[in-house]
């Protein structure tokens, strides 16, 4: 019996665990779709990726205790290029940093001990994220470097960080016709899951061969019992910690909105008791500072 015959609830491929599974997985399907989708993030249509080797091919070992690991895809190009690709459900604030953390121990990896600095290889670190990130920019798609600050010539192009806004990609939902090639790709990581629509086999369609595999690959997947076990069990502990900070962050807010409050009534209290001792009318001070006529006249 199937998963879908027993009605279970549907699973997204930015579920970081079907992502790596789909495209992680050392088989030459894997390396095939994940090819395809970097030649179309990175534009390499002139310089073309033409084979690469996991680092860290998928394993659903990896996922049963380890809850907070990144579920990360780490690749080599025939180039010799190091790439680092993840799925997150949400930005927080701390991504930045934790991209640059993570960025930097791919940097390191790409020197082997006692090689000259000049061996260092080229990094690429791709970051695909599930909701809104950077408020500076309507674009999907934003490539950083490090850059001289005024005349914007690049220290190095060893590096590169990539972020990827998935909501970004068709806010105005045209149709699957309308859209780049690279658009139909994220729009189908975005909308795919295991059982498709309408929408998403139009988009497979015009997105060719390499969507028609991954589309396969994920419905096998998710055939899985183990593997889908754990692609459960992982999304409901990241919107459970998800839920949680909401709620952190919302009980922070409103004992703010209270000691706000708070402080301002006695601020008011002060000026109250000062324009009383000045002489000034009672029912005046009231309006002025929001207290009843009976608490100033208490004062």
């Amino acid at each position: 019996m199937t998963n879908k015959e027993k009605n279970e609830p549907t699973l997204k491929l930015t579920n970081d665990v079907l992502f790596k599974s789909v495209y992680g997985s050392d088989t030459k399907e894997s390396k095939f779709i994940l090819k395809s989708l970097l030649n179309k993030i990175l534009d390499r249509e002139d310089d073309p990726i033409v084979s690469i080797e996991y680092k860290n091919p998928f394993s659903i070992d990896e996922c049963v205790d380890e809850k907070e690991s990144i579920l990360d895809i780490k690749a080599e190009t025939n180039k010799k290029e190091l790439i680092d690709i993840e799925m997150q459900i949400v930005w927080n604030k701390d991504m930045p940093a934790r991209l640059l953390y993570y960025h930097g121990g791919l940097l390191r990896e790409s020197l082997q001990k006692g090689e000259d600095y000049d061996k260092m290889k080229q990094t690429i670190t791709i970051c695909i994220i599930d909701s809104e990130g950077f408020k500076e920019t309507d674009r999907f798609l934003s490539n950083f470097f490090f850059m001289e600050k005024d005349e914007h010539f690049a220290f190095s192009d060893i590096t590169k960080i990539c972020c990827i806004e998935l909501p970004k990609v068709n806010p105005d939902n045209r149709k699957p016709e309308e859209l780049s090639q690279l658009e139909i790709c994220l729009e189908y990581l975005r909308c795919a899951d295991e059982k498709g629509s309408e929408y998403v086999n139009e988009l497979i369609r015009r997105g060719g061969k390499d969507l028609e595999m991954a589309q396969e690959i994920l419905r096998k997947a998710t055939e899985e019992e183990i593997l889908r076990e754990r692609a459960l069990a992982r999304e409901k502990f990241l919107r459970d910690k998800l839920h949680m900070e909401n709620r952190y962050k919302h009980g922070l807010e409103e004992g703010r909105a209270e000691g706000s409050a708070v402080g301002r009534a006695e601020e008011n209290r002060e000026i109250a008791a000062k324009l009383k001792n000045a002489g000034i009318p009672l029912d005046v001070i009231a309006e002025n500072t929001g207290l009843s006529l009976e608490e100033v006249e208490k004062m």
